[in-house]
């Protein structure tokens, strides 16, 4: 401030003269935006972790810490959510499989059970079986009261 009153006091012929190259008028010139000082940016006070310090934050230590605490919930509920759906996405891989066994499986039993097949595999194992020339008849409860 000192300096600021002295230069208002100095009149005429001293403010004429040309300074020297090294020396800087004081207060006639406005402070440039470098020697202003810099407030750091909230970010970073968060991430140095000078947030916590400052006075205000010691009132709400317990709701930043009710904060971090939901935040870990959180993750912990994202991570298990992926689980699950990986484990869902594996169960519906195996149950294609089974369906597709299952469907082969049975192609097969159909194929193996028509009647041509039959006596093919009879002949093959070389079994002695004769069929019959006429188709068997199913005997209804109708006609078994009849031949009584």
């Amino acid at each position: 401030m000192k300096l600021f009153k002295r230069h208002k006091k100095q009149k005429g012929a001293e403010m004429a003269a040309p300074l020297p190259k090294d020396v800087k008028p004081t207060g006639a010139v406005k402070p440039m935006a470098a020697d202003k000082p810099r407030h750091k940016g909230a970010v970073k006070d968060v991430l140095s972790g000078d947030v916590l310090v400052s006075s205000p934050a010691k009132k709400h230590y317990t709701f930043i810490l009710y904060l971090c605490l939901l935040i870990i919930l959180y993750m912990g509920y994202l991570f298990s959510g992926h689980r699950l759906q990986r484990e869902q996405i594996e169960c519906r891989i195996e149950l294609q499989k089974a369906r597709a066994k299952s469907l082969l499986y049975s192609s097969e039993k159909i194929n193996a059970s028509r009647h041509s097949n039959i006596t093919n595999e009879i002949k093959k194992r070389g079994i002695n079986i004769q069929e019959w020339p006429t188709p068997p008849q199913v005997i209804g409860k109708d006609e078994t009261k009849k031949h009584q």
